[in-house]
């Protein structure tokens, strides 16, 4: 991007704790680390218990805050679902407001993305122009079968990339 990156890995988190063990590898590295760590934790934890995903979050919240590498962070808001996925978006809009307002404790938390609108507003079905099929089916909509991943064609996912990026350039993260 640009010529501003030199490196760029994904790593997948069920939830916290796994983050923490994927970060750990790194984040008390005297010489190699990320310059930037963007996480996206939420759709396989929002329907837990509130208590847990605050307790969960600032154990990885005092971890990354402590940790000795000069690592900034990024959050994503979750994004909603459409049946036959778990959950429902009003519990998801619960989990993206408490992960919210625990954004201002967290000292190398850099901004907090909120993609919810969007990603709603692209879950939506739209009339039928002639030529869309989104899962062998004439719909316009782009999620896909499983109600929480995208489609493809939507390009959610370069356009929230490019977003994180210039995010990560006006922050000299």
């Amino acid at each position: 991007f640009l010529g501003q990156f030199k490196c760029i890995s994904f790593y997948t988190a069920g939830d916290f704790e796994e983050a923490r063990d994927a970060v750990k590898e790194f984040a008390n590295q005297p010489k190699y680390y990320p310059s930037t760590v963007v996480t996206n934790i939420g759709i396989h934890i929002f329907f837990r218990e509130e208590a847990m995903n605050t307790k969960s979050f600032k154990m990885f919240q005092q971890f990354t805050d402590n940790a000795r590498a000069p690592i900034k962070y990024i959050m994503h808001s979750t994004t909603p679902v459409k049946p036959p996925a778990r959950g429902s978006n009003d519990e998801i809009a619960k989990y993206n407001e408490l992960m919210k307002s625990l954004m201002s404790t967290w000292k190398k938390n850099v901004a907090y993305l909120n993609f919810w609108e969007y990603a709603l507003a692209l879950q939506a079905e739209r009339p039928l122009p002639a030529k869309c099929v989104a899962n062998k089916v004439p719909s316009c909509q782009c999620k896909r079968d499983d109600g929480v991943h995208f489609l493809r064609w939507c390009n959610y996912v370069p356009l929230i990339t490019q977003w994180d990026f210039n995010w990560m350039l006006s922050l000299n993260a």
